[in-house]
């Protein structure tokens, strides 16, 4: 190489890679002979396009890197705006889904910021290229920095090279736009590489339905009947937790007010334990399907009085109850008579009561269903198919004072379903003593259905709860999910199914379910014969026990919280009670509040049983269950990750305009260039010459000793030559060379 430098100067021929040169000052000849002419340097050229000055490859980083950010962006606005319900048919969310049922939701995020990371490193590169060039021909650099500026603008790692150096005169790059856009840039790209974190940060778990299961679902057992889990009465037992159920109202009831009347109401009972039933979202299969109509009529009552029952000491009303049947036929009941047969009588004629009464051994409040008692008592000649509802007001005291000699019941008047009565004697309607009667029946049929239930909310399932502050249980939810004081509202806002269509299966063997009751008592078996639609089996009711419902003497089902029990009566589980009590204060409908007690009881029924259960009907059922899953739940990470981006977009944007329209001498991409302008001026030749083994340090003190330091240089095109030179020049900002001043 030295030899080849020398010789450049003497005119000495070298042989590289075979061709022989004769090198002079002026001239280069060629081995053949024939002379190359050694121009002098090139003519400045005009400002050159912009595609060659950033370059193609500078080109796709800024606008393929742009339309790959805001499709990424897009990407993930799709992600975070899929937020709630999630249909399973809807198209538009398949991907979705498909993202989030497999847990993939932060790889998906993970890998959109790695590409947004990705092409923002690349366009931070290409922008710090950029503005070097600005910078070194706009703005000027200190002669310290000139060449380093010059570099920049071909090899880089980011902005921090140039604000590294801006950070030596802030008071001078804070003045200009590159500056400050390069330190926009750079802190928007800092920023941008916690991206990942701040995307996570909207992440929570959200329930969503899960994609179809179908599978064979046990719904009832081998016979069709279901037996509860424990053989005591049915109606000292208590659900946990109320279960929720697929339900739709076939008809209205009987539009008249004096009758209380539920009209057709279909539930379907869904065949699974309580943790299942609260995720299931959509069901399509076999189940138990429950109809029920409950209608209660004023009850006209003759020949009353308390006494004692049975020469015990508990209390007992007696005597003869009348009533209208037209509401009955009207809703299609049928009622059986002793021998099973059906009795199309219009008037239930003055048939016998004597319904035992338990002592409410503490005072009671003046509130309906919570005094006396209310009590559900057989009639004779009726079975279980119509029976009288009565309930209390007064102390018990009172009541067999007033009444056990046999004094009158006064009627006062008809309401929704009742006929209230106050003794007729005069002192003792001072004592707040009234009585309600009501004649009701009820209509079940449970048969073995296809059925298909959906809800858009959550299923919900609630128990009694005790309110410390009031002092009382919070029977509300319960009555609002059954329907005693919403009986207009759409079931899933009940946190119920709503049952959409049900028909019966075909070539089902039990299409038929029955409820046993396993006990022997009376009471028990008159519920049997309602529940089971008046079919009496003799595997299911000792038949000789019927006989007891229909004479005079009946047991009752008494509904009292602090009350005395004996054999006659069965007291009722408490929650029951404050269910009965609570839909009577709330409403004072007698039919409601059954067929919220019918209800309770047939789940109490079916939700002991479903352990036992193997009847399939050799049909799969599908299922849409709640599926929680990691996913977007809020927004703010998200606009703060798209804000920065855009931010970036921006300036970017900002900074390749500046460059197209303010710079003429900077080739992205291109290395001599760069070279030969900072050292074509006479400056920095001077310097340069003197530094050619100097580190950056060493050259920056040899330049203070010639009294240079703080020069501002800039590119400068030589009028005369055309050459692009690196040179001394007022900084932008400055108005006259005498602004300088050297350090």
């Amino acid at each position: 190489m030295s030899n080849y430098g020398a010789g450049i100067g003497a005119g000495v021929k070298y042989t590289p890679a075979g061709v022989t040169r004769s090198v002079s000052p002026g001239s280069l000849t060629l081995m053949d002979g024939t002379p190359a002419v050694n121009k002098p340097g090139r003519k400045h050229i005009g400002k050159r396009a912009l595609h060659q000055r950033i370059g193609v490859w500078g080109l796709c980083v800024i606008f393929g890197g742009v339309l790959l950010q805001l499709g990424i962006v897009s990407f993930l606005a799709y992600l975070w705006s899929q937020q709630g319900r999630h249909d399973v048919e809807n198209l538009n969310q398949r991907a979705w889904r498909t993202i989030v049922l497999n847990i993939w939701m932060a790889p998906t995020i993970t890998l959109s910021t790695v590409l947004i990371r990705f092409i923002l490193g690349s366009q931070l590169i290409l922008c710090t290229a950029l503005v070097a060039g600005l910078i070194i021909e706009t703005v000027s650099a200190r002669i310290e920095d000139a060449p380093k500026f010059s570099v920049l603008r071909v090899y880089n790692s980011g902005p921090l090279d140039v604000v590294w150096l801006m950070s030596r005169l802030p008071h001078h790059f804070c003045r200009s736009i590159p500056g400050l856009l390069i330190i926009l840039l750079y802190l928007v790209g800092v920023a941008l590489q916690f991206s990942s974190t701040l995307l996570v940060s909207d992440l929570g778990d959200i329930s969503i339905d899960s994609d179809p299961d179908i599978q064979e679902v046990a719904v009832s057992d081998s016979t069709g009947s279901f037996v509860a889990a424990n053989s005591d009465y049915l109606w000292t037992k208590s659900l946990g937790t109320w279960p929720t159920y697929a339900e739709t109202r076939a008809g209205n009831g009987t539009v008249n007010a004096d009758v209380s009347d539920t009209g057709t109401i279909l539930k379907a009972f869904l065949p699974f334990e309580a943790q299942k039933r609260l995720l299931v979202r959509s069901y399509d299969g076999l189940a138990v399907m429950q109809e029920a109509r409950t209608v209660c009529v004023p009850a006209t009552l003759d020949n009353t009085k308390f006494g004692l029952y049975g020469g015990t000491d508990q209390l007992a009303l007696e005597g003869a109850v009348s009533a209208s049947l037209d509401a009955f036929h009207h809703a299609g009941f049928v009622f059986y008579n002793r021998t099973n047969g059906v009795d199309n009588s219009n008037e239930l004629g003055k048939r016998a009561f004597n319904c035992p009464f338990v002592q409410n051994v503490l005072p009671s409040p003046s509130v309906r269903g919570d005094s006396l008692e209310m009590a559900i008592c057989t009639i004779n000649g009726s079975g279980f198919r119509q029976f009288l509802l009565i309930n209390a007001l007064g102390s018990y005291l009172d009541w067999y004072n007033d009444m056990g000699p046999g004094g009158p019941l006064q009627w006062t008047s008809n309401d929704n379903g009742w006929a209230n009565y106050v003794p007729a004697k005069a002192e003792s309607k001072e004592k707040g003593l009234v009585l309600s009667a009501s004649v009701c029946g009820f209509n079940f049929n449970h048969t073995l259905q296809n059925i298909s239930a959906s809800t858009e909310n959550e299923t919900k399932e609630f128990s009694l709860q005790w309110n410390n502050h009031t002092g009382i249980w919070n029977t509300e939810p319960i009555m609002r999910q059954l329907g005693v004081i919403d009986t207009t509202s759409d079931p899933t806002d009940r946190g119920l199914l709503r049952l959409n269509k049900h028909e019966l299966a075909p070539g089902n063997p039990h299409p038929q379910v029955f409820f046993s009751f396993p006990t022997n008592d009376v009471s028990a078996a008159m519920m049997q014969l309602a529940f089971n639609k008046g079919i009496v089996a003799d595997n299911y009711i000792a038949k000789s026990k019927l006989e007891n419902s229909f004479r005079a003497q009946n047991t009752s089902i008494v509904f009292c919280t602090r009350c005395t029990d004996n054999a006659r009566n069965e007291s009722v589980h408490p929650a029951h009670v404050l269910l009965m009590q609570s839909a009577f204060n709330a409403t004072n409908n007698p039919a409601s509040a059954l067929d919220a007690l019918w209800t309770t009881w047939a789940h109490t029924m079916y939700s002991g049983s479903i352990g036992g259960f193997d009847y399939t009907g050799d049909v799969n059922a599908t299922m849409i269950w709640a599926t929680t899953v990691l996913a977007p739940r809020r927004w703010g990470g998200f606009i703060a990750v798209a804000a920065l981006l855009v931010s970036h977009i921006v300036a970017m944007a900002v900074v390749v305009v500046l460059f197209a329209i303010r710079t003429s001498h900077t080739f992205n991409g291109d290395v001599w260039h760069a070279v030969a302008q900072a050292s074509a001026g006479e400056e920095m030749k001077e310097i340069l010459e003197d530094v050619t083994g100097s580190m950056d340090k060493e050259a920056r003190s040899i330049i203070a000793a010639r009294g240079m330091h703080g020069m501002f240089m800039g590119t400068q095109v030589d009028r005369g030559t055309g050459k692009v030179q690196i040179v001394r020049r007022n900084p932008a900002w400055k108005k006259d060379s005498r602004a300088y001043a050297y350090e």
